[in-house]
């Protein structure tokens, strides 16, 4: 295996999976390239949709995630600016929902007043709950999430997602 070409994910100029790929390719295995998917299941859709209508959110109508936790704080976005964006989504007739995950719970019970006042939803998973998040954000227009697992959840679902990063070590 070419080790340049193997590590060039490194630099962005390929993504890891194909970096992968060539590795599983040099043992002489087929494998074709394909960005990694998350399945859903359909108890967890089913959750979700119970979710959205105990919350009175139309799933016909655009819904944007947002996500302004991280497990590292220094990668967190500030949540005045998420607090801004989602009153400023609102104006323009999205429905909006703030996810806060396990290793947010300060974050979400300084918060939950001033999200709730913007007028956006807000849920919380005390734990690691992947699959009924997964529900949740597949019926999302948009996620828009800090450098984290929620982020990474939203992408491999095919969520169309907008990932906010911070200091980090590529």
């Amino acid at each position: 295996v070419d080790t340049d070409r193997w590590l060039s994910w490194s630099d962005g100029s390929r993504t890891a999976c194909d970096c992968f790929g060539d590795l599983v390719r040099a043992y002489c295995m087929k494998y074709t390239i394909s960005s990694p998917r998350l399945y859903v299941s359909n108890k967890a859709l089913i959750w979700a949709q119970d979710w959205y209508r105990d919350q009175n959110i139309d799933t016909n109508h655009p819904i944007v995630a947002l996500n302004p936790g991280a497990g590292n704080v220094a990668k967190r976005w500030p949540i005045d600016r998420y607090i801004e964006l989602a009153v400023w989504l609102q104006k323009k007739q999205y429905t909006v929902f703030f996810v806060f995950g396990p290793k947010e719970i300060n974050l979400f019970h300084a918060n939950i007043e001033v999200v709730r006042q913007s007028g956006a939803h807000v849920i919380h998973f005390p734990d690691s709950q992947i699959q009924r998040l997964a529900g949740l954000l597949r019926n999302c227009w948009l996620t828009i999430s800090n450098d984290c697992a929620v982020m990474h959840i939203a992408a491999a679902i095919g969520c169309p997602t907008l990932a906010i990063f911070g200091p980090t070590n590529s």
